[in-house]
């Protein structure tokens, strides 16, 4: 009888164990995930033109602080505060996102397909090398996103700068808790540097 109530207890012990298990589990969140994305290619023009052959660029390797090259989102509470999120996360490693959609979107505004990341395979000379330096791009503690990024226009050898630009770039203001919003914010500003620097390539002597 003695055995027959340890084992009683031992099995209550289990349920009891399994149950707070099962309990635990449904209460912690599913981690969600998100990318950044291109821009929308409008059915209506395949985009603009430039001059024959197709324009060849070279984009260094993006450059992004630490803190945000990790698998959770980060925002910024306070000027020396941050929030990193464990169940809202990156879906691919962030500065390779970030460079596959800027070469994405400076593959469609400049109409060429011969827009790829340095180190290549290809052997040719790009007509211009690029290189992008994000200094902060995340939702601010007033509830913006804010991109401030520095890039610079060089020449093929990437010996010689053609011209250099400081941008601070601010979105639309989002809650702190809409993470798939903030994806959104961010995708639109990364568009807009893409803009920008589509813009000085096409025609670099109006900024020389």
């Amino acid at each position: 009888m003695k055995w027959h109530g340890m084992v009683v207890g031992l099995i209550g012990a289990l349920l009891l164990l399994s149950g707070c298990a099962r309990m635990m589990g449904e209460g912690t969140p599913a981690t969600r995930f998100y990318i950044i994305s291109p821009l929308t290619i409008p059915t209506s023009s395949p985009g603009v033109q430039v001059r024959e052959p197709e324009l060849s660029l070279a984009l260094e390797p993006l450059l992004i602080p630490s803190y945000l090259n990790r698998p959770q989102i980060v925002i910024r509470t306070g000027q020396n505060e941050l929030k990193i999120s464990e169940f809202n996360q990156w879906g691919e490693n962030l500065r390779e996102n970030l460079s596959r959609v800027l070469i994405e979107n400076l593959s469609f505004l400049l109409d060429s397909d011969r827009i790829y990341l340095m180190p290549g395979l290809k052997r040719e000379l790009p007509d211009y090398r690029i290189l992008v330096r994000i200094i902060e791009f995340e939702r601010g503690d007033d509830g913006k996103i804010r991109l401030a990024a520095r890039w610079k226009l060089q020449n093929k050898s990437g010996k010689e700068i053609l011209f250099r630009e400081n941008l601070l770039l601010t979105g639309q203001k989002v809650k702190g808790g809409d993470y798939s919003a903030i994806a959104q914010a961010m995708s639109h500003l990364l568009g807009e540097l893409s803009q920008r620097i589509a813009e000085v390539v096409q025609k670099p002597e109006a900024f020389l």
